[in-house]
């Protein structure tokens, strides 16, 4: 994930996962969108993973200013983060009963289509979707090694991205999608994005709570870094219940209680 970048005063984008630099859309290019909105507390007001993706004509007022611009920005493929402020989005009226007054919104977007031109891994056949997203998860262990959290950050978000097109899904898929959900949730706790961690290692825990075992631990550091003690308890615990050897995890129980007690 890059650092968040402003791209024009009441706009910022951060790349959750890169796209395929074929250009970006245009003015008055059709473009097809996944996407969810929320607020700065979190709350999500709206969805297109619960319903279906959203097909608009960009830059021509369709949707709000916001959404024009940060979207001119992507290429293909590209799943970003927007922020932005009330002037570029509902402005004082607000959307009620969903967004109120003068509300900074925050969406994950991701470009799936241009002028129904799609990006090349939707081209590819499963067994080279596969290929692409070890070797991607390799290059990230490289840079985890060498200490560039950021970079790794970005090759597990890719190949995470890669695998989330195959078609046919199985066990052994569904493991390595938990094992680069949990790299990219250590990834964001080295980076402070806590909540991002959370986020990861929750979606890694409903694919398999059983396997998902350091999905457990890694939510439970994000969890104590918020503060949320209880949290950062109970999933300390599934994980020692998972694995009771684990020295560490222990250590991290410890760890728990005695930052809980100073507070």
């Amino acid at each position: 994930m890059s650092a968040a970048i402003e791209l024009t005063p009441g706009v910022t984008k951060k790349i959750l996962t890169k796209g395929d630099d074929q250009g970006k859309p245009e003015q008055g290019q059709e473009v097809l969108v996944n996407y969810e909105g929320r607020l700065t507390s979190g709350t999500v007001f709206d969805s297109s993973y619960d319903k279906e993706a959203l097909k608009v004509v960009i830059g021509v007022g369709q949707v709000i200013k916001g959404w024009d611009i940060g979207i001119m920005s992507m290429t293909l493929g590209e799943k970003a983060e927007l922020t932005i402020a009330a002037d570029h989005a509902y402005g004082a009226l607000g959307s009620p009963p969903s967004i109120p007054s003068h509300a900074t919104l925050i969406f994950t977007v991701e470009l799936l289509s241009i002028n129904n031109r799609r990006p090349t891994r939707w081209m590819m056949s499963d067994g080279e979707l596969i290929q692409v997203a070890m070797r991607l998860k390799e290059d990230g262990n490289a840079k985890f090694r060498l200490g560039e959290f950021k970079a790794a950050e970005g090759y597990y978000r890719d190949a995470a991205s890669h695998l989330d097109t195959v078609k046919n899904s199985n066990n052994e898929l569904r493991d390595l999608m938990i094992a680069l959900l949990q790299n990219t949730a250590v990834c964001c706790n080295k980076a402070n994005d806590y909540k991002e961690a959370i986020k990861l290692c929750t979606r890694a825990i409903s694919l398999d709570s059983t396997k998902a075992v350091k999905a457990w631990m890694h939510r439970s550091v994000a969890n104590l870094k918020c503060h949320n003690f209880d949290e950062a308890t109970a999933d300390c615990r599934e994980a020692i219940k998972l694995n009771p050897k684990e020295k560490s995890y222990r250590d991290h129980w410890e760890l728990i209680k005695k930052e809980k007690l100073a507070k």
